[in-house]
C-alpha cells in the first residue's frame, strides 16, 4: 500500500472516531439539555458534512 493510500485510511479511521463522539453527544440528553438550540443546529450540520467526508474516503479506499 502506498503511503497516500495509508493516509487517506487514517483519516478516515480519524473521523469516524469524531463522528461517533460526536453522535454521543447529541444523543445524550443531558448535555443537550444545557446546550442552546443554534449550538444543536451547528453540530447537527456539522455531522451531516462529517458524514458525507465519511463517505467520500470510503469511495475513494474502494478504488484503491
Amino acid at each position: 500500500m502506498e503511503d497516500w493510500q495509508e493516509r487517506v485510511l487514517k483519516e478516515k479511521v480519524e473521523l469516524d472516531g469524531r463522528i461517533r463522539k460526536l453522535y454521543a453527544f447529541l444523543t445524550d440528553d443531558d448535555k443537550l439539555r444545557s446546550t442552546d438550540g443554534r449550538t444543536i443546529s451547528m453540530l447537527d450540520r456539522q455531522m451531516q458534512a462529517m458524514n458525507e467526508y465519511s463517505s467520500a474516503l470510503n469511495e475513494r479506499i474502494i478504488l484503491f
